[in-house]
């Protein structure tokens, strides 16, 4: 059994390896080292089982822990083996993807780098304290953010540096300086493993100089590299250097269009890749963002309240430059069944999950069980049908059912679900990714 033991989240699960002791990580080469070992198991257990697993190989990873609640479903061992493997083991598995070490993960490109020990100049330091007495009041701990967590002061701290003009490699190492030797936080604790993290909160703080008259600018220009470059900006993208280019294209079936406006994002990964990734209701922030790291593990920024509602806006304005800016390409025919997963999607989407079968029945909405959606089909037929009209036709509806549960393998249709009379669609939970 290649785990030691294995634990459902309720929506998942998690399986976990045991070494014969803990592995600690105080330095650089510390923390490099351990996250170098779960990127390389990670990738080799994805590239052996062929299954999408969620990328959780940051070292400020904590998973659910058994015997607490998630929803409504209990977290739980369900397997344990008394297995041990040694990090040896681990640094010899072969894997065919490159690993880029975490301590060049893209520095040149980001324009800055993560060290544990940055030299900052006190002198410079001392003139910013005179300049300007909130930042020195903060920096001594007499003014705090309203998050007094490592993130809420790394993100205090590089907002006041940025906004003084320092620039992007200075504000890190400063802030670095202070969250390690002003507020005693670890390494780990302030996730100098995680350069996208630190690139994300600068994308935030530096989208928020953005006017409207920018914008204006972005949907006018003649320069086709600089608008892309200021819509990444708008989308807060952590590497905004990463947008390649943007497409968008209608979606039909038969004579019919499904939808009028897909969104492509050419996003230039790691490896060189180009991946192109379709927003498919791309003035939705939240179901971007979602759809964003589902396909290329970008992280947008997350917000809460009113710093929610200025990102949307930001957001609805960074996707209608997108739409003056994007190429047109030939529009995607899809089959009916195509059409019927894009309903799917679409209404698993558009609003509340809710926890139960009875209350599915009751509210007309999906509930996830496992890893399952169950849909009842009453309120879903009728959306999709007022929205596609490629599934107008009833008999279309019920020949696409039938062709999804061929391409499934398993049933799809059913007339009750865990005693609760009611026709439903059990679809695998990632076709709702």
């Amino acid at each position: 059994m290649l785990y030691s033991a294995l634990v459902s989240s309720g929506t998942g699960l998690h399986g976990y390896l045991r070494f014969p002791q803990p592995i600690y990580y105080n330095t650089k080469a510390e923390t490099d080292y351990a996250y170098a070992l779960v990127q390389r198991f990670q990738a080799w257990f994805r590239e052996r089982s062929g299954y999408d697993i969620d990328p959780t190989h940051d070292l400020a990873r904590v998973l659910r822990v058994p015997g607490t609640l998630h929803g409504s479903s209990t977290v739980e061992v369900i397997s344990y083996h008394d297995r041990v493997v040694t990090p040896e083991w681990i640094e010899d598995l072969p894997v065919s993807e490159r690993l880029a070490p975490m301590s060049d993960a893209n520095a040149e490109a980001l324009g800055f780098s993560l060290s544990p020990s940055p030299d900052i100049d006190h002198k410079i330091l001392v003139n910013m304290f005179a300049a300007n007495p909130k930042f020195y009041e903060t920096w001594i701990g007499h003014r705090t953010p309203r998050d007094e967590s490592p993130s809420g002061w790394r993100f205090s701290m590089l907002s006041f540096l940025l906004q003084m003009g320092m620039n992007k490699q200075d504000a890190v190492n400063y802030t670095i300086h202070f969250l390690t030797h002003i507020r005693g936080y670890r390494p780990d604790q302030i996730k100098l493993d995680r350069p996208d993290v630190w690139a994300a909160e600068i994308a935030k703080i530096n989208v928020s100089t953005f006017t409207q008259e920018d914008i204006e600018r972005v949907i006018t220009g003649d320069d086709r590299g600089e608008k892309i470059r200021a819509i990444a900006g708008l989308m807060e993208l952590p590497e905004p250097h990463r947008l390649a280019d943007i497409s968008r294209f209608e979606i039909r079936a038969g004579d019919d269009v499904v939808s009028k406006g897909v969104l492509r994002l050419h996003l230039v990964m790691p490896d060189g890749e180009v991946r192109k990734i379709e927003l498919s209701d791309p003035l939705s922030r939240s179901v971007s963002r979602k759809q964003l790291f589902d396909c290329s593990g970008i992280i947008l920024p997350n917000y809460t309240t009113k710093a929610a509602q200025e990102a949307n806006r930001k957001w609805e304005q960074a996707i209608t430059a997108a739409f003056h800016v994007a190429e047109v390409c030939t529009p995607v025919e899809r089959s009916a069944t195509e059409t019927l997963i894009h309903a799917i999607r679409s209404f698993i989407e558009s609003g509340e999950i809710v926890d139960s079968p009875e209350r599915a029945k009751e509210t007309g909405r999906p509930c996830r069980r496992g890893d399952a959606y169950v849909i009842p089909t009453v309120q879903f037929y009728l959306e999709a049908q007022a929205t596609y009209p490629a599934l107008r036709d009833t008999r279309e509806v019920h020949s696409a059912i039938r062709e999804l549960e061929k391409i499934l393998k398993t049933k799809v249709k059913c007339l009750m679900f865990e005693g609760v009379r009611m026709s439903c669609l059990v679809v695998p939970a990632q076709l709702g990714i």
